[in-house]
């Protein structure tokens, strides 16, 4: 018989100044701003508790965290958030403080293109824009919330500054280094030779859903096209030379296809496209990088643009059955 340890068996402050809830492609923002506050404040970010938490019952110690454990809550909110297990569990804890709290102590960061925020938050609630004010930003924001709270917040020293610049500095370096590494090149190559496989994957589990919304999946050579008419998306890793991945990407294309009533050949005009380029993470792991917004393994990279392609999909087909 497992055992789960329960909250109270656990070495967690009772009292945690601030909880950050993420998606797994936002876990280097919610690096980023742990590194910015962990020096003054008490910060729950699961990456850095993980060990205190084994063994435990997930669902129950995350809620528990985000229901009664932290002062302020931090949601970096993006679609999707709320759906998997632990953001779930997450989600829950907040709406059940909420109850009886309101949303004051919880500070929401959207994060996708098109700014939105959950349909369970007033419509006026003010949410952070990370795009125009950053991590410093957002950041300060935290500090006086937590200020608001009672708590004392030790004021940022140069040393804490010239720690996390060379931080970034060995960071930057072993990127470099990366690039032009064996490693990276086999990095990329594995996403060229596993793309078709993962997409295929992927598109066979949405149509297990309904068969009212088809997927069609053609590749050639380092492409490879998905079709959900009439909407089309294409994948397509770039490689500039064979000693270094530097300037390698993978591109991803979202089009439509034009054509007019009575013609039979399509015209697909492009609506959106997206970079990813190799980088490391934080814990120095080979990643995708989205134009600087996002870090994302091919799996997490393929799931989040297929996503959006079946958004796309799902509304036309809602449309003409509308109509």
């Amino acid at each position: 018989m497992l055992y789960h340890r329960t909250m109270s068996e656990i070495e967690i402050p009772k009292n945690i100044d601030v909880a950050i809830t993420f998606l797994g492609q936002d876990e280097s923002i919610a690096k980023d701003l742990y590194d910015s506050l962990s020096e003054r404040l008490d910060v729950f970010y699961y990456a850095e508790r993980q060990p205190e938490l084994v063994g435990t019952d997930g669902e129950e110690s995350f809620g528990e965290i985000f229901r009664d454990k932290a002062r302020v809550v931090v949601v970096l909110y993006r679609k999707g958030w709320g759906e998997t297990m632990m953001t779930r569990a997450e989600r829950s804890g907040i709406k059940q403080r909420a109850s009886k709290e309101g949303y004051n102590f919880s500070i929401w960061v959207p994060l996708d293109e098109e700014k939105s925020i959950p349909a369970f938050l007033d419509p006026q609630f003010i949410w952070f824009d990370f795009n125009r004010w950053g991590i410093d930003g957002l950041a300060a924001v935290i500090e006086e919330k937590v200020k608001e709270s009672g708590v004392k917040v030790r004021p940022e020293t140069v040393f804490d500054r010239l720690n996390k610049f060379n931080k970034k500095v060995e960071l930057k370096k072993e990127i470099d280094s990366f690039h032009w590494s064996p490693e990276g090149v086999s990095f990329v190559q594995k996403a060229a030779n596993n793309l078709e496989s993962v997409i295929k994957n992927k598109t066979e589990k949405f149509e297990e859903i309904t068969k009212e919304i088809r997927f069609g999946v053609q590749s050639s050579r380092e492409q490879v096209s998905v079709t959900s008419f009439p909407f089309k998306m294409n994948f397509y890793v770039y490689q500039k030379a064979s000693n270094t991945v530097h300037d390698s990407e993978i591109i991803v294309s979202l089009l439509k296809d034009n054509k007019k009533p009575g013609y039979y050949d399509s015209n697909f005009s492009k609506i959106k496209e997206y970079k990813f380029h190799p980088t490391l993470d934080e814990d120095r792991n080979p990643v995708w990088a989205k134009d600087n917004d996002g870090l994302y393994s091919l799996e997490e990279l393929i799931d989040y643009m297929l996503t959006e392609l079946t958004d796309y999909a799902i509304d036309d087909a809602e449309n003409r059955l509308n109509h």
